[in-house]
Order: structure tokens, then sequence, then C-alpha cells
């Protein structure tokens, strides 16, 4: 189980790693726990579930970055918005099977 901590950086070192982040397309948190790992000397790599792996791999994270720009309220408005649409479509499919 992760624990969560509070680390001041200096700013120049926090781009740097913000920037590696993005590029590498993983989080600060792997990062940092890599380089921690490291210099600990735990070189062993955390277990990971094959399941979890297999999905991540066609992942696409661009729309979870998006979503994680928009504020609290943006995304409830467009998860409401998704409730919508998904209620039109169960009404269109009992409207499909009704009809035969």
């Amino acid at each position: 189980m992760s624990r969560r901590a509070t680390i001041y950086f200096d700013p120049a070192v926090h781009r740097t790693l913000k920037l590696r982040a993005a590029s590498a397309d993983r989080t600060v948190s792997d990062i940092v726990n890599e380089a921690v790992r490291r210099e600990l000397g735990q070189h062993a790599p955390r277990p990971s579930d094959g399941l979890v792996e297999a999905y991540k791999k066609d992942l696409d994270r661009s729309l979870i970055r998006e979503n994680l720009r928009r504020t609290p309220e943006e995304r409830v408005r467009n998860l409401a918005k998704l409730q919508c649409f998904a209620g039109e479509l169960e009404r269109a499919g009992r409207r499909l099977r009704d009809d035969r």
C-alpha cells in the first residue's frame, strides 16, 4: 500500500522531474519511487499485475490528462452529459426491441 508524503523540491529539480515524467509517460511519483529505491539499494522491481500491464499498453493517457486539466465542476457537468447520453441509448435500444 502506498503512503503519501510531502516533499519540497528545488524549483529547477521539480521542473526537470515533471518534464522527465511527461516525456517517459510516467508519473512523478513513479520516478521518485524508483530513484529512492535505487538510492536505498532496493533494485528489485515492484511486482505488477499482468492484467493491469496488458490494459496500460493500450490506454490513451492523453484523455486522462485532458480530463485532469478540467475543474471538478467541469468534470461533474461532463459526467452528467454522459449519463444523459447513456439514458438516451438505453431508451433507443428499448424502442428498437419493442418495434420488433
